[in-house]
Order: C-alpha cells, then structure tokens, then sequence
C-alpha cells in the first residue's frame, strides 16, 4: 500500500525529488492556467463523479479484458486501478480491468501531465487522450476520422517487447474512415520513446506532452524534456485540430502475452497507483508588474515575500505544484504557497528551484541585508539577485521548526542603482519558511539596544539609527550643536529640553532614519516640538521611501516652549520588520523631542455566544466538548482580537471547564488558536461565572475574512478529569437555536482534546450539527490595529504648565492630574505623555486588557 500522506517536513524537504512535476516554461507573454474540468488530484475518497466516468462509453476493452467500474477506487492520495479475475466469463472477456475518462472533451492544446506507478503485470497502464469522430469536409457520408494522442503507454512486466517497461513510448494516431466505412480505418502515426532512469512498475514516474497545435507535440520523461514529434499529414495537413478527452486505463495488447491468473490476484503486483493528472492551458500573462499597486518595492526597505510580482507561473514565480497550499486567504488565485506564521504572512512548502521576483527601485551603495527564515534542514540556501547579478547566496542554518523563525544578515552586499530592477529569490537545495527580506545601509542598525522601535509608539529623535553620516543620518555640519552631551560625537544637534532630550538646529535637508517594525493600519501622528521661527518650516515622514506626509512646524512662541500637535491624520501604514523611518527637514525646523504613531481602532466589545441560563437543562453525557458554530466573529479587515473573558452557568460543580476559540476553516471543519485556563470545580460556583479567559492574557491576529468561534470542553484540555457528567446546562426553549458541533460519550473521559495549532480531536460520541443553546460565551475587544488600550483625554483650554509629566508606573492605579504616565512591563505607553488632562479628572487605568 502506498500512501500520499507524507509528513509536512519530510515533503518540504524532497518535494521537487519527490513530484518532479510542472509545465515547460511558458511562451514570452503567456502563462500556465490549470484546466479543472481535466485535472485530478485524487485526494479524496471516491473518484469525482463530476469529472470522470469509471468506464470508457463505447468501448468495453480489448478482449480479454473488460473495463469494470469496481476496478477504479480513490484512496490515500491516489487513483487506484486494480486488475484481476472476472468472477464469470463473458464472451471472450475473463480479465477484469479499469478505466477512468473525462466528462469533458475540452482538452486543446497545452500541456498535459501524469504521475503514476504501473502495476507489475504484463498489461498496459496508459495515460492517452482521443477525439470523436469528425466527418471530413467534402467528403462522402462515411468519410471521417479522429485522433488520438498517447502520452505514455507502460507495460509494468514486458514479455515480448522490453522497452515497454523502461522506456516511455509515446505516439500519435489520426484515425481515418474511408468511404466504404465499418472497421476499414487506417491508423496513420508518428510516435517517439524515451529512457526512463528505473522501471514503470519499480517507483512513479511523471509523464507529460506539450500539444503546441495542430501539427507538432514535445513529451517529457520525469520533467526532462523528450523529442518531438509531428503528426502525419496524408490525409490533412492539420491533423489534430479537435479537442479530446483524457483517458487513464489498462487493458491487454494483441501483440503481448496474457498475465497469468497468479499474476492478476497478487496484490503487490495488480494495481496502478495514479498520482495525479494535470492539464494547462495558456492564456494571455499580464505584463510583470508589482504588487499589488504597480509601485516598485524601494531599496533601501523590506520587502514581504508574500507581495512577488504580478505576472503568474513563469513569468513573476515558479512553483512546482499548480494550489496554493498555505491555507490563507491571501492571493489563493497563484500558486505560490502562502501561510500565516510569524505573526503576518509567509511562504511554505517550499522546494529547490522555485523562485519568485520582485520589482524594486533601487538606491546605489553598500546593504547588509536580512532575511526571516524557518527550516529544519541544514542543507537550504536562498540565492538573490538583482537584475540576473547574483547578490550573495544565503546558508540558512536549521531554526529547529517550520515556525521557529530566524533572522540572517549577510553584511557589505554592494548594489548598483537602478528604476525597475527585479530582485530574484531562489530556493537551493530544499525547502524553508520564509517571512521577508531587508536591505539595510551597511552598517545602519536601531540605537540602543538593537531592537527596532515599534509603529504603533513613539519614536524619541534622538535615538536615530546606528551608522553614522550618510548611512543613518545627514548633518550638514560634524558637529553637535546641542547642549546635551547625548551622542556628542555624531553630528546630529541634541539639546537638554522638555525633561529629556530634543533634536535642534535642524536645516534644510538634513534627515534622520529610524529602524522599526510597523504594524499595518491607520494613524494618527502627532510630534513634540517647540519653534520661535515663521512658519515656513517643516517635516516629510516617509517609511521605506513612502512618503507619510508633511508636517507643518509652527512657531510655539519660544525654542523651549514644547506642544504636542495632532501633525496628521489617518495616514495609511503598510505592516513590516525592519522598515526604514526617515524624518527630513524641510526650509530648517524646530525643535523636536518625539514622533508618535497612534492607532485608529475600531474597538467592538463582544460577547460571543450564549450565557442566560433561562430553561437550561444538564446533557446527560458526560466529558462534553461544545463548539459553537453559530455565534462567531468574522474579521472584517487584519485585525487584533483580545480574549478577554470566559462567562458560563453552572449546572453543577464537577469537572474542569477548559475554554478555547477555533479559526473556522469551513463547516463542521476547525482549527484550535487559543486554549484558555482550565477551572477546577472548586474555582467556579453553582449558577453565573465570568473568568479572565487566559491567566495573563490571550490575542490573536485575524486577517480580513477569517472566522473564529468559541467552545468548551468539561474536561482538561486532554481530555482528562471530564468524569461526573455536564457542567454547562443547554437551552430546553429557544426561538433561535445555535448549530453545536458536539463530542462526549456516556462514560468520563470522552470527549478527546484540544491543542492549539490543530483540529480537535474527538470523543468517543461525535456530533457535527447537534441544534440547541448552550449557556456560555467569551468576551472578545476587537482592535484593527493592535491590542494596547490607549485612553486620551484632550482639553486645549489647558495651560503649557500642566502638562504631565513622565513617570513610570509598574501596577494597576488610578491617574490624577500630574500624578504620571503608566507605562507596560516592556516600557510601552499606554497613556501617552502630552495629552491634556483636566485637572479634576481620575481616571482608572489597567496595565493591559488582558492582551499579551
């Protein structure tokens, strides 16, 4: 028995050894599409009916075998086409044998692919496609013909002709009726073979032919290409000009000896194991452009994988499989393999020689560049180039998991400038995870302790990068004007102002560059700034090249007279590690203490689920695992959702209650993201409970479209200590009831488990549409843009001597005016320094929101 369930690291690893399956590169201007309607993977468990017959209408076989609808199976990732014995002869027919052919008769021109291991007997196994019969113009009432194109024909044990069973035999057939018509036809053929490097029947090998039109068909043996071959022309110059459905079948020759009856019933040797088939058409390919808004990536910058260029298969990528494999939502229309680890985007299921590229705008000079990286294997390398100059060839080392990521430098790569160069990644030698790449001035690294400031946050001026002039900041004089005594030996001006320090003396041109990850979404940006110049002075933010906006700096009434102003508003923020912040003065500036980036969220506080406990009832099962299907979230955009509380009613105190939110995949179809904390019997009471759902907090990320739902489990989170019967009761009246997918058993310890990352596994009673009520929820915040609880309250009418000033707060307290600003463990703002707070207001504030 062979099974196509490889495990995910062992595929990652042998994938293009493995398949060794794709289209000859396209046409300049074209692209591969695959064609559905003829096109199979087999990973079901029964052959689509919609696709294929398990016969072939009007033919029966060659005698003595006879196609048998029973002889066809779909199992463990294959197409199985098993031969034996007829339980009653039929005529002349004693062997049972299979065939499968398409519905569809729309196979044209394009490439055409199988990979299959034939089985060891001395029959055929045969991936072949044929017409109809056409009338000929012109031509009597019985004058027609059709055609048939055989991709491969194999005999897994040859006794009469040997290359049958290591060779592939390919042919061409225009089928001619003449006049007098019945079974005078005539067979006019042009065929080839080619070597194979082991036997049909010994592993699989994958078969293909590119039918370029009517008069010409190139095969391929195991993704080399073959010879090619141009069909006879004696009765019409354009002999295939029909399309023609697709066939997989095994039958018996004339001119090959009958397999034994031991031969047919052994099942080591009688059955054809068919991979897949895969058929492609070309279709016109857009021009190589960007994405995904034709604006070429800047480098210096970071660039997300995820974001190759338009184009499709051969043009902007390769990809050795036609699906996108990653199980996002995320450009499911290409083929490359997109995921979401890492907290954003990635790319998996990775293989030697696939590629993708990206269209840069390139700025001359000297990188270090990064890249983000998860592998097992210590024998991968990614190759770069840029404008086919190869960059530096990258040894990833093995992280120890398919998410346990990593970041590569590889310093003092020189690169020349250039509009609308194409960066080239490509993989060598294996698979690996990968999250993005980074061009970084040589040299150029965050200040202080080597860690990129965050967007959302505030960015302190005089913590510029580490690199020096040119690299990390321009001054038009080398020194440092400032009173400060900061930084004293760059040449960037800081003074001793606002209770810490600012950035001053700015000039026409002068910039500084900051090193930070940012988070996608919409912002607010404000700056702390003071000025007794006229206000024609300013300030362009740009990230990664993109510019922000720019800043007005007015005259605040003095060069110590510091205001926090609202610079500008809902500026759109593209996500990523490693990006560039410059700050650049334009006609001189001011003096500047901070920048911030504050998010504008959309907070929903939401109870999913069901909590009064009207008319419950206890189940009478016991170790009961409830998913709610019914009440859930959907995401609307990426967002950041906080589990914050777990609310149920207890029928009894008995069992642990282990809460836990799955990502709807489909329906009935789950995958486990967060698992809450468990509550022992002892914890809760009889009647209403609400409980932070993690101790220390839980969140997770949504991209736009993605649906999470809520669920229980009376039990552990393996299932263990579910013995005494239902905790949380149901609904016996409702007028809408929820659609529960419900595990348990009559006895303790039935209702399997949860672990997070995958689907949960069930008891010993499973129940996918189980209609009733059950009387819990989960509290949920939901923020686009972050999980920090910012609270600001404004009041211009304030005067400047009331600000607030900066303290640290390390728990919970309550905040009067000038008492301080609170931050997190991390040193993160949560009620942010220079907002207006009136002198009369408390306010309550909580470290988090039960975010982590």
């Amino acid at each position: 028995m062979f099974t196509k369930q490889i495990l995910p690291f062992v595929f990652c690893l042998l994938f293009s050894m493995h398949l060794m399956g794709q289209p000859p590169t396209a046409p300049a201007g074209f692209k591969w599409v695959l064609v559905d309607e003829v096109s199979d993977e087999f990973n079901g468990n029964s052959l689509d009916a919609t696709k294929w017959y398990d016969y072939i209408p009007g033919w029966p076989g060659r005698a003595p075998s006879l196609f048998q609808p029973e002889s066809i199976s779909v199992g463990d990732g294959y197409m199985q086409l098993q031969l034996g014995l007829l339980d009653e002869p039929m005529g002349d027919y004693t062997i049972r044998t299979g065939a499968i052919k398409s519905i569809s008769q729309m196979a044209g021109y394009g490439y055409y692919e199988s990979r299959f291991k034939s089985s060891n007997v001395s029959m055929s196994t045969s991936f072949w496609m044929v017409s109809d019969f056409t009338p000929i113009p012109g031509g009597c009432s019985e004058d027609k013909y059709r055609t048939e194109l055989d991709v491969v024909e194999t005999i897994g044990d040859p006794q009469t002709y040997p290359e049958f069973g290591d060779h592939m035999l390919s042919n061409t057939h225009y089928r001619h009726v003449g006049c007098e018509g019945g079974y005078n036809d005539t067979f006019y053929s042009e065929g080839t073979n080619s070597p194979l490097s082991s036997g049909v029947a010994e592993e699989f090998h994958t078969y293909g032919a590119y039918w370029h039109n009517t008069n010409e068909v190139t095969f391929y043996a195991d993704g080399v290409q073959g010879n090619t071959v141009y069909m006879n022309t004696e009765i019409s110059p354009t002999p295939f000009d029909h399309t023609m459905s697709v066939i997989v079948s095994s039958a018996t020759y004339d001119f090959e000896q009958v397999p034994s009856d031991e031969a047919l019933m052994d099942d080591t040797r009688n059955t054809a194991y068919c991979d897949w088939i895969r058929v492609y058409e070309l279709v016109p390919a857009p021009a190589q452009v960007a994405y995904p808004n034709g604006i070429p990536h800047p480098i210096p910058g970071t660039i997300e994988l995820e974001d190759y260029d338009i184009g499709g298969e051969g043009i902007s990528y390769h990809d050795q499989d036609p699906t996108n494999r990653g199980y996002t939502n995320y450009r499911t229309d290409e083929w490359v393999d997109i995921e979401s680890r890492d907290g954003s985007y990635t790319l998996g299921y990775t293989g030697g020689q696939e590629w993708l590229e990206y269209t840069t705008d390139a700025t001359a000079g000297t990188y270090d560049i990064a890249l983000r990286v998860a592998t097992i294997s210590s024998a991968t390398s990614i190759e770069l180039k840029l404008d086919n100059e190869i960059l530096t060839t990258v040894n990833l080392p093995n992280t120890g998991g398919w998410g346990t990521f990593e970041t590569v430098t590889i310093p003092n790569i020189t690169i020349t400038g250039g509009n609308d160069k194409v960066l080239r990644l490509t993989y060598i030698g294996g698979g690996a995870n990968a999250n993005w790449v980074s061009f970084s001035p040589a040299g150029q690294s965050p200040y202080f302790t080597g860690v990129p400031q965050e967007i959302p946050g505030m960015v302190e001026l005089e913590n510029y990068d580490n690199g020096g002039e040119g690299i990390a900041y321009h001054d038009n004089d080398p020194t440092n004007n400032g009173s400060g005594n900061y930084r004293a030996d760059e040449g960037v001006d800081i003074e001793a102002q606002d209770g810490g320090y600012a950035v001053g003396y700015g000039n026409d041109g002068e910039w500084l560059e900051y090193t930070v990850n940012a988070t996608e979404g919409i912002y607010d940006v404000e700056i702390r700034m003071a000025s007794n110049a006229p206000s024609t002075k300013g300030l362009s933010v740009s990230l990664d090249g993109e510019l922000l906006g720019t800043i007005a700096l007015p005259n605040t009434g003095g060069w110590a007279n510091f205001q926090t102003l609202l610079a500008l508003s809902n500026i759109a923020v593209d996500g990523g590690n490693n990006k560039i912040l410059r700050l650049e003065f334009l006609n001189g500036g001011g003096n500047i203490n901070w920048i911030n980036f504050i998010p504008k969220q959309n907070i929903a506080e939401l109870g999913v689920g069901n909590l009064a406990n009207t008319n419950a009832t206890p189940d009478g099962w016991f170790s009961n695992m409830v998913i709610n299907e019914t009440e859930s979230y959907t995401a609307n955009t990426r967002q950041t959702v906080c589990i914050n509380t777990f609310n149920f009613y207890a029928w009894q105190q008995a069992d642990p209650v282990t809460p836990f939110v799955v990502k709807v995949n489909g329906d009935n179809d789950f995958t486990v993201l967060k698992i809450g904390t468990t509550r022992t019997a002892a914890e809760y009471n009889i009647g209403a409970n609400t409980f932070d759902f993690k101790n220390g907090g839980a969140s997770i990320t949504l991209q736009q479209g993605e649906t999470i739902a809520m669920g229980f489990l009376d039990a552990n989170p393996d299932g263990t200590g579910g013995v005494t019967g239902s905790v949380i009761p149901y609904a016996t009246s409702s007028t809408v009831e929820d659609e529960i997918w419900y595990t348990g058993g009559a006895y303790g310890n039935a209702a399997g488990s949860v672990v997070e990352g995958i689907a949960p596994i069930p008891g010993t009673v499973f129940i996918t549409t189980l209609i009733r009520e059950y009387r819990f929820n989960i509290g949920i915040s939901v923020y686009d843009y972050g999980c920090v609880d910012h609270r600001y309250i404004t009041s211009p009418e304030l005067p400047s001597d009331q600000y607030l000033a900066r303290e640290t707060i390390t728990s919970d307290a309550v905040l009067e005016s000038g008492t301080g600003i609170l931050f997190d463990a991390s040193n993160h703002v949560l009620l942010e320094a220079g907002f207006f707070v009136p002198v009369s207001t408390v306010l309550e504030v909580k470290v988090a929101d039960g975010c982590q």
